[in-house]
């Protein structure tokens, strides 16, 4: 049997950290910043602290599964709850023990119809992930209306094998471009990969602003999207690597010409895997193709430490990411119903008239087609 328990508020939250974090590590996720201290930073930058609720469905006082919400009222005052992600962030948070039951989610749903939430919207969901199947099977057994439409594909390179058959494994003309953009590199001066691992605050400062530095002189900086262009974001972001600094998650790779930073690659290690957090490189440097030599170094280093098997590129499959990936999965837009016969019929009737607008209107904002859920 399981039971339903709402944690409301952040300071409420803050004395269940070691519940949370310890379903974090039993869940097998790879997102450090599904991690308690992450989540708290980013309620405190982008949300109110007091619309902060987390719904836990327990048994024998064990968390078993539970997903982080912000409530939120929309243009005809109805409230719902809307998952912990932004541009910033990109994952959907959902951490499940992943037993068998349904029956976890459909304590999951009471603390929802508990909220008086009309819906929940998860707007970047990781479809494929284990515990976004299970949500969604878990939430239709009890013929509650889901609404999903993926929107991009996210990417991951799985280690196999040994560094020396891994670059055998690259075509001879990526090998030939890689090894020529070193080369037109070095002739300004020494190349190399600086890694920031380990716990030294201090040092993980030095890296981090490096980094920050390189991102604002790169195009995010022209465009002002860079980190350090956007107080809250900034705030946030050093927050977040320094706790991963204390954790001994936090990796931030810098490529060096001369002694200089040009680009950087900004992520953490978790349950074998490698998080890309943040990538940016000078736009000056743009002709050499420094961030896939940077990427080529980092995998290279992968293989020699054992660090991670895995590599999450952490977003929307790029041009950067692409060639590296050998597998993909789907991100999407997931509405769930409280279960209630209005919600369900909410849930249902946006659906279909998203897929209705896109036909007819095809162009006012749509995205590149994703082989998708049927609902």
């Amino acid at each position: 049997m399981y039971q339903t328990k709402i944690i409301s508020g952040v300071e409420n939250f803050r004395k269940r950290v070691g519940d949370w974090d310890e379903l974090w590590a039993a869940s097998g996720s790879h997102v450090g910043l599904h991690r308690a201290q992450p989540l708290i930073h980013f309620v405190e930058a982008f949300g109110n602290p007091d619309d902060f609720r987390v719904v836990v469905a327990t048994q024998n006082e064990q968390w078993v599964t539970a997903i982080p919400l912000l409530l939120k009222r929309n243009r005809l005052g109805r409230l719902h709850g809307v998952s912990l992600s932004n541009e910033w962030t990109i994952q959907d948070c959902i951490l499940d023990r992943h037993t068998a039951s349904h029956e976890r989610f459909h304590a999951i749903q009471s603390g929802i119809r508990e909220l008086n939430c009309s819906t929940v919207q998860l707007p970047r969901c990781p479809l494929d992930w284990p515990s976004s199947i299970a949500l969604i099977a878990g939430w239709k057994s009890r013929g509650s209306q889901v609404s999903i439409r993926p929107t991009f594909m996210g990417s991951q390179l799985n280690l196999t094998e040994n560094w020396t058959a891994y670059w055998a494994g690259l075509s001879k003309n990526r090998r030939k471009k890689l090894q020529k953009g070193n080369s037109e590199l070095a002739k300004l001066g020494t190349v190399e990969m600086e890694t920031f691992a380990g716990n030294n605050e201090v040092l993980a400062q030095q890296f981090l602003e490096a980094a920050l530095a390189v991102e604002l002189e790169s195009w995010k900086g022209e465009s002002r999207t860079a980190i350090l262009n956007h107080a809250p974001v900034a705030e946030c972001f050093r927050k977040n690597a320094m706790y991963f600094a204390r954790c001994g998650m936090l990796r931030i790779h810098l490529l060096k010409v001369a002694g200089k930073p040009i680009a950087f690659d900004l992520g953490c290690i978790a349950n074998g895997v490698y998080t890309s957090h943040k990538v940016s490189y000078l736009k000056d440097c743009a002709e050499f193709s420094p961030g896939q030599l940077l990427t080529i170094k980092l995998i290279e280093r992968l293989y020699d430490t054992n660090d991670a098997r895995a590599i999450d590129f952490l977003g929307p499959i790029s041009g950067a990411s692409e060639p590296w990936a050998n597998a993909q999965y789907r991100f999407g837009k997931l509405s769930l119903s409280s279960g209630t016969l209005i919600s369900n019929l909410s849930v249902f009737t946006m659906g279909k008239l998203v897929k209705w607008i896109r036909l007819i209107l095809p162009g006012k904002g749509a995205r590149k087609k994703v082989a998708g859920v049927r609902n």
